[in-house]
């Protein structure tokens, strides 16, 4: 029961962040930052690593072993998602920690507003 509060309590403080209009927290985004953005969403594996990323804060190392790549391979669709601005990465000894950075929801909304 705890936990449904605190997620409640998560939805009303986004809701709260989000009636400052998206102007005010995100700068005017260019064509080519737009463009990165799609770039990074246009292909099945950078889909299944934000879905999976969506849920909390992943380790390469569980994100290798989840989404059954090469080494290689994911740090190629990491390179392009967190070029995009959607994903940050940290590094903790040998391993990068991967999240949806904290505008992801906010510039995905503003992309989608202007462009319609």
């Amino acid at each position: 029961m705890h936990k449904h509060i605190d997620k409640y309590l998560s939805m009303v403080h986004n809701i709260a962040r989000w009636s400052i209009t998206v102007e005010e927290t995100i700068m005017e985004l260019t064509n080519a930052e737009i463009a990165k953005v799609f770039k990074a969403l246009c292909d099945e594996n950078r889909i299944q690593i934000l879905r999976f990323l969506g849920k909390s804060e992943k380790c390469a190392c569980q994100l290798l072993e989840k989404l059954n790549l090469t080494q290689p391979t994911l740090s190629y669709h990491m390179k392009i998602l967190c070029d995009s601005g959607i994903v940050t990465g940290r590094k903790e000894g040998k391993w990068i920690y991967y999240q949806l950075s904290p505008q992801a929801n906010e510039t995905l909304v503003r992309i989608v507003n202007e462009l319609l």
